[in-house]
């Protein structure tokens, strides 16, 4: 029985065994199967991801409609408040400071005549004495106490306004787990047009649960020549501080006489739960050097303040906001000029911010002489205009200060400010610019944009632009340069791929019933009538080095001048290497895309090595765990 058996089973293995095969055929072909599938999901992911660390970043800017932090925007109550200088900030045209991050940007206001830091109530007034702005020991802005309750965190923010020239200080005082807040926001500006003004408006605004009592101080600290005195009529809220402000840096004594309201210790308020309160406070300052041998002053203080009496009085006709209004007005009739740099990622360049920042400081330092006004009895009347120069000399003679790092610092203290802004005019003087500089913030203006470009004036003959072409990996836009008392150019330069890694200058003018010419290095072809509409010049590069642009409204001096160059040789601008230019547009030179999917690409290869890796190691060690053992096959048996 057990042999008939045994026959049996060796017969039926025997049949059973091209089916068997087939089996594991196919189990094996469906091993491959997965395996290829598991290698082509692998490969999409890879891809996808990719795609995904590419896009994502530009696809999130583009969705917000805002630049990339720079630094972490504040949260809780200051977050509401500061989202309306959000779009400012972004674009360079404001900067801002809180408690968790550091700024290079100190803030500051001024007029030329003078000048508050702002970054805390004890900042003290700056006045013009000799040649550059010096503190004095009076403190203009109100110190607010929180007497009840007591153990509440403050933060702050502070926002100058490059635009408008006001400075927004903003407190918030909390308690411990609470997310309602005592607002206090300030608005700090030396007026632009009444030099002799500076306004501080307050707006506090109680959110929290409970009552809070307020106390509102100003000091008086004007060493012992301090004298106080309580004016009469419409004024008795008032009072004049007079006192004598000796240079640290020379012997000149300076006269400061202020018209202010009256706050002492005993202003307090209790600020009901949602309740708001307003302080407008009007500053008037007038100063005068005394001369070395008149130890009397009386006559002089007498006349400072009838001054500053007369502004006062004349200033209750008109409301702080319509003050501020043309105070705004005038600041942005100054930017009306300017320059644009495309942004650099690129190592110790200079962007928006920075530049902005320059030139806002060193124009808080220059007054702006044909939009002052005066008092004349009770009414504010327009100061004498003054003429632009006939002769623009020689401004600017010298290279770009774009590339001068002296004239290029971080601003944190009113130390620095004042010594790059007094660098920076001392630089524009002695370049050539002195009749723009006799203009004020606007000719100053002026005169800086000329200096960014190296535009330099052959009196009014021509103007030019001096630079070695190899300096131009940037785009740049210089806007409304003067020519003149009533023309205004507008000169950009682009350089990238579309032109090929050259760079490229356009040029217009703003008036079209005026004639300019322009020619590229050399003039060699002929001149090029300019319209409103930007026309195309070629950067060249000539032996010796000349202008690559001539702008000019005398046709014939043009077709003059070419016969004047004495040029050996004239060519047309190499192109960039693709390194520079990668590098200021993504900070290193690997190419378009950003270091995050490089990272991003090296980890995905890791990852995948180490799962190949791992099918390896799984294979090796597992091969004799197999779900099946070999059969042989058995030979054909007849009994």
């Amino acid at each position: 029985m057990s042999w008939h058996w045994k026959v049996w089973t060796k017969d039926w293995l025997f049949r059973m065994w091209p089916y068997f095969s087939r089996s594991l055929q196919s189990a094996n072909t469906f091993v491959d199967m997965r395996i290829q599938l598991n290698y082509r999901r692998i490969f999409f992911l890879l891809l996808g991801l990719s795609a995904v660390l590419y896009i994502f970043p530009f696809m999130f800017r583009k969705l917000r409609g805002v630049r990339p932090l720079y630094f972490p925007w504040p949260t809780g109550c200051l977050q509401e408040r500061l989202d309306t200088f959000k779009s400012s900030v972004y674009s360079f045209d404001s900067s801002l400071h809180y408690d968790e991050v550091e700024s290079n940007y100190f803030p500051l206001t001024g007029n030329g005549y003078i000048a508050l830091g702002v970054a805390e109530v004890s900042s003290r007034l700056l006045i013009r004495q000799g040649r550059s702005f010096e503190a004095v020991s009076y403190f203009p802005m109100v110190d607010v106490e929180v007497v009840q309750p007591q153990r509440m965190k403050d933060t702050a923010a502070t926002v100058m306004d490059f635009r408008s020239g006001i400075v927004h200080l903003l407190q918030s005082f909390a308690m411990e787990g609470d997310s309602r807040c005592l607002q206090i926001d300030r608005k700090i500006a030396a007026h632009r047009r009444i030099p002799n003004l500076l306004i501080e408006t307050l707006d506090l605004y109680n959110a929290l649960a409970e009552d809070v009592e307020l106390r509102f101080s100003l000091q008086k600290n004007f060493g012992e020549f301090r004298e106080t005195v309580i004016l009469d009529g419409g004024m008795k809220d008032s009072e004049v501080i007079t006192g004598i402000s000796e240079s640290r840096t020379s012997s000149e004594r300076t006269l400061v006489v202020v018209i202010r309201p009256t706050l002492t210790n005993s202003n307090k308020i209790i600020l009901k739960t949602g309740a708001r309160h307003q302080i407008q406070l009007l500053t008037v300052i007038s100063y005068y050097g005394l001369p070395p041998s008149s130890p009397d002053y009386t006559a002089t203080k007498n006349k400072l303040t009838e001054e500053v009496r007369e502004i006062y009085k004349s200033l209750q006709q008109h409301t702080v906001d319509t003050l501020l209004k043309g105070h705004a007005m005038v600041w942005a009739n100054i930017w009306t000029t300017g320059f644009a740099i495309s942004h650099s990622r690129a190592k110790d360049a200079y962007n928006g911010d920075k530049i902005n920042a320059t030139a806002y400081y060193s124009l808080c330092f220059e007054r702006f002489l044909n939009q002052e006004i005066k008092a004349s009895g009770d009414q504010l009347t327009m100061k004498d205009i003054v003429e632009a120069p006939q002769s623009p000399g020689h401004c600017y003679s010298g290279h770009s200060t774009l590339q001068a790092a002296t004239l290029w610092s971080d601003f944190r203290s009113v130390e620095e400010i004042v010594r790059v802004a007094g660098l920076w005019k001392l630089t524009l003087q002695k370049k050539g610019c002195g009749s723009f500089l006799a203009l004020g913030a606007q000719g100053f203006l002026q005169a800086f944009v000329l200096s960014l470009g190296a535009f330099r004036y052959s009196n009014y003959d021509h103007l030019e632009m001096v630079v070695h072409p190899r300096e131009l990996h940037r785009n740049y836009d210089f806007r409304r340069v003067a020519y003149g008392n009533d023309v205004h150019l507008n000169i950009s330069v682009r350089v990238g791929e579309e032109t090929d890694n050259k760079p490229v200058l356009f040029v217009a003018v703003d008036r079209s019933d005026k004639t300019f010419y322009a020619c590229d290095a050399g003039c060699l072809d002929p001149p090029v009538q300019l319209t409103s509409e930007m026309q195309e010049f070629p950067v060249k590069l000539t032996e010796p080095l000349t202008a690559i642009l001539y702008i000019t409204k005398d046709k014939q001096h043009m077709e003059e001048l070419k016969h004047t160059l004495h040029l050996q040789n004239i060519h047309d601008a190499d192109p960039h290497p693709h390194h520079i230019l990668a590098e200021h547009k993504h900070g290193h030179d690997l190419g378009g895309l950003p270091i995050l999917f490089w990272v991003g690409i090296g980890l995905l290869v890791a990852l995948f090595h180490v799962f190949l890796i791992r099918i390896v190691v799984n294979e090796y060690f597992n091969q004799d765990k197999v779900a099946y053992a070999p059969v042989r096959r058995p030979n054909r048996y007849t009994a």
